[in-house]
């Protein structure tokens, strides 16, 4: 399932379990996320990566620099009207996503390649009137699972998928969402754009006997300062840096 993916491989980059120091504080608009610094701590090791962030004239993510201790590498992203255009300069990921839209600029559509490769993945977006989503088909010829989506408060407290995976979700009810939010910023990262819209900052996700938590700390203004991320031994801690205009 592509949506439990796109989860587990943001626990490299998602961050480890301190004290929440809860602020409902919204941080002011005009601040965007240049920075990304990512420290995992694991029973065989430690890592640190950092991504810086550029953005174009429109406030969109034009650029995604990669580095860490023995790599680095550049996503580019190109927009069109309906179409969003994700390519890596890295050799490990010769990627080339295309991300389609409707009309309220939701994505309908996203196909996962690889340059060279006839192969394609695909992920298909259904949402309500009211820009919810609804359900999400991924797969490649054959092969497809569906998954539809659950909400409550304004949040998506649970997913269902076709193959039986069931992925139950917690809250911050206090907290409300904004930039730097796990679930929010791993769709805008990797590709744009949101897909699920929640009101509030996620505390927990469980998957069968899989179950992760998530702590914050913020700024005076009510900008997320760092998230912290653990599931068992696993601790991923990330820091944001800002651009304030």
């Amino acid at each position: 399932m592509r949506f439990v993916q796109s989860i587990l491989v943001t626990l490299f980059f998602i961050l480890a379990l301190i004290s929440c120091k809860k602020d409902s504080s919204h941080a002011p608009h005009h601040c965007r996320i240049v920075a990304v610094y990512d420290t995992i701590y694991t029973s065989t090791g430690n890592g640190t990566s950092a991504i810086g962030i550029s953005y174009d004239n429109n406030g969109r993510i034009a650029y995604e620099n990669f580095r860490e201790a023995t790599d680095s590498s550049v996503r580019i992203f190109v927009y069109h009207d309906s179409t969003i255009l994700v390519t890596s300069t890295s050799p490990r990921q010769p990627t080339a996503d295309t991300v389609h839209l409707n009309s309220k600029g939701n994505p309908i559509m996203i196909n996962f390649g690889e340059r060279g490769y006839s192969l394609i993945e695909y992920t298909s977006y259904s949402y309500d009137g009211t820009g919810l989503l609804t359900s999400s088909t991924s797969g490649h010829n054959n092969s497809k699972t569906t998954t539809t989506y659950t909400y409550d408060n304004g949040d998506c407290v649970k997913t269902t998928s076709s193959n039986g995976e069931v992925i139950n979700y917690t809250y911050f009810t206090d907290l409300t969402t904004r930039d730097g939010d796990p679930l929010a910023f791993q769709d805008i990262f990797g590709h744009g754009v949101p897909t699920i819209r929640n009101k509030h900052l996620v505390r927990s996700y469980q998957f069968g006997n899989f179950y992760a938590q998530y702590s914050y700390t913020f700024d005076n203004s009510g900008k997320i300062e760092t998230v912290v991320y653990r599931c068992d031994t696993y601790v991923a801690a990330r820091r944001y840096e800002y651009d304030c205009e």
